[in-house]
């Protein structure tokens, strides 16, 4: 899929980072999730949105959202719907094989709508 971000372009934090740290972070670079990584491992384990660390109690980041997986093949408005009904912020794309070639977030999905021939609407 061509709105798959390799893993390195999405906002990251390792598990049992610090939650304040996170929270900065997040505000500094307006960011609306985090995927989550294992200490020593660049590969992503889940997802953390940032309301969820605004409302956790947590001084560490050790709970996060499962990272579901959407085939890369999947069109956009079937992934776009299917990510808003599961109330997903963030998934897995992967390969026929099963393999994770990117991630991408709901945000990155509706963006290019909002940006496209349809804003004219709005007028």
């Amino acid at each position: 899929s061509e709105l798959a971000l390799p893993f390195h372009r999405i906002p990251h934090l390792k598990r049992g980072e610090s939650r304040a740290q996170a929270l900065k972070r997040a505000q500094r670079d307006n960011v609306k999730a985090f995927a989550v990584t294992d200490t020593g491992s660049r590969e992503p384990i889940g997802y953390v949105r940032t309301i969820d660390l605004w409302l956790s109690e947590a001084s560490r980041i050790e709970t996060f959202e499962e990272l579901p997986k959407i085939a890369a093949r999947e069109l956009h408005g079937d992934a776009l719907i299917q990510m808003n009904s599961e109330r997903w912020a963030m998934a897995l794309v992967v390969d026929d094989t099963g393999r994770g070639i990117g991630l991408v977030t709901f945000d990155s999905l509706i963006d290019p709508l909002l940006a496209g021939p349809l804003i004219t609407l709005r007028r």
